[in-house]
């Protein structure tokens, strides 16, 4: 077990921020006299000091007095802490000192107002208690949390309930208990938020015991949600109080809490300016008066983006905070990633729906390659029956499928409880996600609660997803040569590919929780008879006996990547690193194999670099002279040849807009049986100012006055696009007007409203942004600007080619902008890298041109729809490799006319 350490920070005193102003008048009280709450204290709970101040003359006890003080054990040195105000009238101030070792604590405390100072000193025991303790990263094992005090891994099992604190006191207390009896650990608790009755279109209202307003400050009006007269100066004591009650009451329940200081998008988000003075003086206040409550984190401000720029807000504004709180708890900013940053403790994303096993572990990928690795949380993947497309879409069982999928990655996960069952709405027993209430009939929660026995039942925190290690659709995670556990979306078998030994196996139903015994595994290949049924089920394998190992490496596959110039083997366990990376011990007929290099964390992979393999044809490669890293090493003499090659592309899509009128235009494309054409929908227009003869005869005409004009491809979610490893999207684009709606006008876009699928769209600077299974804001996979000009005219010397290129499979570089005109061949503007993995299965229910698709499109979204012509949309993809990504010269002959082979 780890020995509980002391986390020493130092926190710079900032004078606005914690009210060091004198006040001009008269500046010294009759008397300050202190009192301690106790003599000791357990570790990781708190000794409260309490100042009371006889006579204040102080005009705002917030800002014109301050009360700071540092503690430490005795002989070391001590750590700076921030006291508070907790009185409207100045008579009360208090600073608390939560110790992380046991032992003797001194303190020292200073009250200062003006040029009066009044200082202390004392102490107070620490025993312990075996409490757990803060919440810190692994250092071990990094992608995962630990309790500081015990030692213990802590596996987050969350749900939302943003606005709990509107309640009354008892049924906070009510739905604490209740969460807390149903697994959950983490809650997402907002400190402010103001919103209109049913908010989010859920049927929650103001009234009786609730409220949908939070007032840390005091208000003139508060019950006006819109101008509630806040002044920021002046906090609100009663409402903190509340706050730390809930705080200490969850606590006791090994609860923990995410702080959230404000939620955007809704009604006045918030009422300071980002980076002013009455900012600073909010966070500090909240990290003094909350800091010293061992079961909290940070979220700076959830969906901030709204309101705040991206990423220079948090990454500003999150070190303060660390700065400011001595205990050092885990602090982030819900929606949005920062990599390579230090403030950060953990990554809070907002990620919709299925797809999530591939989703987090690109996510993790891009974690590594900053340089910092921190837990991954899924803080949402969509709330139960929240914005439903069709029956299922977001129901109990979509949404538990998630937070598997999300287990399995690595990461961790927060749900949302259906908010169905309404606040001040018959029948007035719920509130869900909304406000964290709710009743028996809500069930989300009883089955995670198989999900949290069966990672728990094993060290899942030494495990990592390994997606090659089980035939898919299984999805692995593993810790080579001891466990192995696979996600079965749909029953059936498995084949699993695992090192010498023996394992025990058996399944666990997702939906029951309850085990099947199967028969023992043994190296390197084992099968599964199938499951009892064709519900979601995981295997666990666990080694059972050593066995010493005599089989060599086993290779399981090669994929081809980078349009072919590389190739990616898998073996079934970590190869010896000489013989794996000699270019001599893999061979391929007619080619050459340059080089072989280990790639990736965990030694079972290895990329060669080729040359000349070309689309369409089936090669072998032939592997000898690979070793595995057992004491002695056993070599891979010869294997079977493992068979491959780079696919064609399929055409997926294909509008080439040359009816010139009516309603439809075709789809030329192979997949045109199931989704024949796209309807021309809100005004769509025809026009024949085309690029040129390789253009065709005529294009569509978006108009530039916002509206819901769209080209929507009837047959539904267009499913070809589910899985894709691969893809290029080609088009001519002639922009009349480039002012944009908020993310972006709308190219072409399967994605389900920010989800599964993907998203190209064009920004007002005239550049192209692209996303796959998430929103496109504030991604780094944007071309250069101003390679889509606008012309009011739309001439024909206005229209640009343009080809944007994604590959799953390859190491860097996953995104490619090519841009040309009717003159100029495509050439290549810039490549990004930006591994997320394969496109989701769940996509939006139409491919649309144009605009949003119909998982989003509302008449409060009219102004994200390209204004201007669009002619010649292409979709090519690949769902086994990277053949999807075309080269420069596939998409040379494309803005020619020509076809591709």
């Amino acid at each position: 077990m780890k020995t509980p350490t002391f986390c020493w920070r130092v926190s710079l005193l900032i004078p606005l921020a914690m009210g060091l102003v004198a006040h001009t008048g008269r500046a010294a009280p009759m008397d300050v006299a202190l009192e301690q709450s106790s003599e000791s204290c357990q570790v990781y709970y708190f000794v409260e000091i309490t100042l009371r101040v006889d006579g204040p003359d102080v005009a705002n006890p917030f800002i014109d007095a301050a009360v700071t003080g540092s503690f430490g054990p005795e002989g070391a040195d001590p750590v700076a802490v921030d006291g508070f105000c907790d009185s409207m009238d100045g008579t009360l101030y208090r600073i608390r000192f939560m110790p992380q070792s046991p032992g003797t604590h001194a303190y020292s405390v200073t009250y200062r107002q003006g040029d009066f100072q009044r200082s202390f000193e004392g102490s107070f025991q620490a025993t312990d208690g075996g409490r757990k303790g803060i919440l810190r990263v692994d250092p071990e094992h990094p992608w995962h949390f630990i309790w500081e005090g015990t030692g213990e891994h802590f596996f987050l099992n969350g749900t939302t309930t943003y606005y709990l604190m509107g309640w009354d006191e008892r049924t906070i207390q009510e739905s604490i208990d209740r969460l807390a009896g149903l697994g959950v650990n983490r809650i997402r608790v907002l400190l402010y938020g103001r919103n209109h009755d049913r908010p989010w279109g859920q049927p929650v209202v103001t009234g009786g015991d609730f409220a949908l307003h939070l007032e840390p400050w005091v208000a003139e009006r508060p019950n006006d949600i819109e101008d509630p007269g806040f002044d920021l100066t002046r906090f609100d004591v009663d409402f903190w109080r509340k706050y730390e009650r809930m705080l200490d009451y969850a606590r006791e329940r090994d609860v923990t809490v995410s702080v959230i200081f404000f939620i955007g998008g809704q009604v006045l988000p918030t009422p300071f300016a980002e980076g002013s003075e009455d900012e600073d003086r909010y966070y500090r206040y909240g990290v003094a008066r909350l800091g010293a409550f061992s079961n909290i984190t940070w979220d700076l401000g959830n969906e901030h983006d709204f309101h705040r720029t991206y990423p220079d807000w948090a990454n500003t504004l999150g070190p303060k905070v660390n700065d400011w709180d001595p205990y050092g708890h885990l602090n982030s900013a819900h929606n949005k990633t920062f990599r390579g940053v230090d403030w950060i403790g953990m990554q809070l994303i907002q990620r919709w729906d299925l797809g999530q096993y591939e989703y987090v572990i690109g996510q993790r990928e891009q974690q590594a390659e900053s340089g910092r690795i921190v837990p991954q949380v899924i803080e949402e993947y969509g709330y139960e029956d929240l914005w439903e497309n069709y029956p299922g879409h977001r129901d109990l069982d979509s949404r538990r499928r998630c937070a598997w999928e999300i287990y399995f990655a690595g990461g961790y996960q927060i749900t949302g409880e259906s908010a169905r069952r309404g606040t001040g709405v018959e029948p007035d027993s719920g509130g869900g996600w909304v406000n964290g209430r709710g009743d028996d009939t809500m069930i989300l929660l009883e089955f995670h609660q198989p999900m949290v026995d069966f990672f728990t039942s094993f060290p899942w925190w030494r495990c990592a997803p390994m997606p090659d290690l089980a035939s898919a659709p299984g999805k692995c995670l593993a810790e080579p040569g001891q466990r192995y556990a696979v996600y079965l979306p749909g029953g059936g078998s498995v084949t699993v590919y695992i090192e010498a030994g023996q394992y025990s196996a058996r399944a666990m139903n997702c939906r029951t929780g309850e085990w099947v015994d199967l028969s023992p595994a043994t190296a390197p290949v084992y099968t599964t008879s199938p499951m009892p049924d064709t519900g979601d089920w995981a295997l666990l394998l666990n080694r059972t006996a050593e066995a010493a190992d005599t089989s060599p490496p086993t290779p399981v596959s090669v994929i081809p990547a980078e349009g072919g110039t590389e190739l990616v083997v898998t073996f079934a366990e970590p190869v010896d690193p000489a013989t794996a990376t000699d270019p001599d011990h893999y061979a391929i007929d007619g080619l050459t194999v340059e080089s072989a290099e280990l790639v990736g964390d965990y030694g079972h992979r290895v990329l060669l670099t080729v040359s000349g393999l070309e689309r369409g044809r089936d090669y072998g490669l032939a592997i000898s002279g690979v070793a595995d890293r057992a004491t002695p090493p056993n070599v891979l003499m010869e294997h079977e040849s493992l068979g491959f090659g780079l696919a064609r592309p399929e055409l997926l899509l294909s509008l080439s807009f040359e009816e010139g009128g009516g309603d439809r235009a075709a789809n030329d494309a192979p997949t045109d049986a199931a989704f024949p054409f796209g309807r021309l929908i809100g005004g769509v227009r025809w026009s024949d100012q085309v690029a040129g003869p390789q253009a065709g005869a005529s294009c569509i005409d978006m108009g530039i006055e916002p509206a819901n004009r769209a080209v929507d491809l009837v047959g539904g979610p267009f499913r070809p696009v589910g899985g894709l490893g691969s893809f290029t999207i080609t088009g001519w684009l002639n922009s009349r007007d480039n002012t944009v709606g908020p993310g972006g006008n709308r190219i072409l876009t399967t994605i389900n409203h920010g989800a599964d699928g993907f998203d190209l769209v064009m920004l007002g600077d005239g550049s192209l942004q692209l996303s796959v299974n998430q929103w496109p804001d504030g991604l780094p996979t944007r071309s250069s600007p101003g390679k889509v000009a606008a012309d009011p005219d739309a001439a024909t010397s206005n229209w640009t080619f343009f080809a944007v290129t994604y590959d799953s499979t390859a190491r860097h570089d996953n995104v490619h902008f090519y841009f040309g005109d009717a003159d100029t061949p495509a050439e290549r503007d810039v490549s990004i890298d930006y591994p997320v993995g394969v496109v989701g299965s769940q996509v939006g229910p139409s491919a649309t041109v144009g605009n949003f698709n119909l998982a989003t499109r509302t008449d409060g979204t009219s102004d994200r729809m390209f204004r201007g012509l669009i002619d010649e949309i292409r979709l090519y993809g690949s769902w086994d490799d990277g053949a999807g990504a075309l080269g420069v010269e596939d998409l040379r002959r494309i803005q020619a006319g020509e076809e591709i082979g």
